[in-house]
């Protein structure tokens, strides 16, 4: 295949995080998930011996002992497959005569359950009371967000008004539509990990996807729309046990379901969450087929598992697909990784994602305070970290995201802006 056409319209930056996603993305993929906890991670801490590591010659990860000495530095080499990987992959991919191709399909969701999870950590804490006091920082936000030249949207998870009753739900819809209409937005965000919480009901997400829709093209006709969801059974890939617990766990949001909903929605763009689940994921065992040991599901295996599962249902037919990723955000104030553990992390939650053929990456943690905890990219006071720099030294800017809620800032609204357009194109304002 001749692949100087692709290379050649991308920037060493992207291709460098092509080839290392591409490589990570054919390690063998399956297991992991429970309780969502956006932020660091359990399982995935620096101490722990089962973390992410940065790639390494000597493991066979990069073919750059490879290259000949005189070799121009321009050139970067990444296995497609690593050679400690290859026989993995090929048996894993040919077991039962592709069973796991197919094991990709749409499948039946189990007994439907009533649990309701907490809200989305991206839906703002703030009391809806204060209601133009918030529009006012809205709209600074919206204006700072010009200034330092970002793409802008507006979000708002509007299923809870929704299933509070028709008055709440019209004022906050009024609420996004009018934020929407401000000079420089390009699009609407209006629910977030769709159906893992709140709903009772498959019919009942589709009524909701099809009120909100139908009020916001009204509303604001020219904006894009978007919706956020989650489907955590395709992190384990094949593991059925994951699976089952997992649809067990949310059942509204059984892969078979989301496609139903993104169907109805028929929304422009749709964010998949990544980097939730880990503490749960890694209970569930993979099966060396080269050594008959088995390991836990790490936070690659897992992307992977997801990614490589959303490309074989197709879903890309039906919308933009882009990453939601909350596994890089961290609690306290300031990040847990050195230089090194940070690289690892990106390579393995950034990389694997754009490597697929993701378009954007979307990141959540900015100053968002979630379950009682404040999580962040940056560290307090907007002081970088390494994940931060290595992010800016990437230049992978145009496809990258945040999300911003102007309610919560570590120094204000517009420092904060500014500082997050360093490392992104794109910002995801919450209303």
């Amino acid at each position: 295949m001749q692949m100087t056409p692709f290379f050649s319209g991308i920037t060493r930056r992207e291709a460098q995080f092509t080839a290392v996603g591409v490589g990570l993305a054919l390690v063998a993929c399956m297991p992991l998930l429970a309780r969502a906890d956006p932020g660091m991670i359990p399982g995935n801490d620096p101490a722990d011996p089962g973390a992410e590591q940065a790639l390494d010659v000597q493991r066979g990860d990069s073919c750059e002992d490879q290259l000949p000495a005189d070799t121009p530095a321009h050139v970067v080499c990444r296995w497609l497959t690593p050679p400690q990987d290859a026989a993995e992959v090929a048996a894993f991919w040919s077991a039962d005569d592709g069973a796991n191709l197919e094991a990709a399909e749409p499948l039946s969701p189990t007994a439907s359950s009533t649990a309701r999870p907490s809200r989305s950590a991206t839906s703002s804490t703030t009391p809806r009371a204060s209601v133009s006091s918030a529009a006012t920082l809205v709209t600074t936000a919206i204006e700072s967000a010009r200034s330092a030249r970002l793409r802008i949207w507006v979000e708002s998870d509007l299923a809870d008004d929704y299933l509070a009753g028709a008055v709440q739900f019209r004022r906050a819809l009024d609420a996004l539509a009018e934020a929407a209409r401000q000079p420089g937005v390009i699009g609407i965000k209006f629910a977030d990990n769709l159906a893992y919480s709140g709903f009772t009901s498959s019919d009942d997400v589709e009524a909701f996807l099809r009120r909100a829709t139908a009020a916001l093209r009204e509303a604001a006709p020219d904006r894009r729309l978007a919706i956020g969801v989650v489907v955590p059974e395709l992190g384990c890939g094949a593991e059925a046990t994951c699976v089952s617990a997992m649809r067990a766990k949310a059942p509204l949001v059984t892969k078979k379901l989301v496609e139903r909903y993104l169907r109805v929605a028929a929304v422009e763009q749709v964010y998949v969450s990544n980097g939730l689940f880990a503490s749960a994921y890694r209970r569930y065992q993979l099966t060396d087929p080269r050594t008959g040991n088995q390991r836990p599901i790490t936070p690659a295996v897992a992307t992977r598992a997801q990614w490589l599962s959303i490309k074989a249902l197709g879903w890309d037919t039906l919308a933009q697909l882009g990453s939601r990723e909350y596994g890089l955000a961290h609690s306290g104030p300031t990040a847990p990784w050195n230089d090194a553990q940070a690289t690892a992390q990106l390579d393995a939650r950034i990389g694997t994602v754009i490597g697929l053929g993701v378009p954007t990456v979307t990141l959540w943690g900015h100053r968002a305070v979630d379950g009682g905890r404040t999580y962040r990219l940056l560290d307090a006071d907007l002081a970088n970290n390494p994940v931060w720099s290595h992010l800016i030294r990437q230049k992978l800017r145009e496809r990258l995201s945040a999300v911003f809620d102007p309610r919560s800032t570590e120094v204000g609204i517009r420092q904060d802006i500014a500082a997050l357009g360093k490392a992104v194109g794109e910002i995801f304002i919450v209303v």
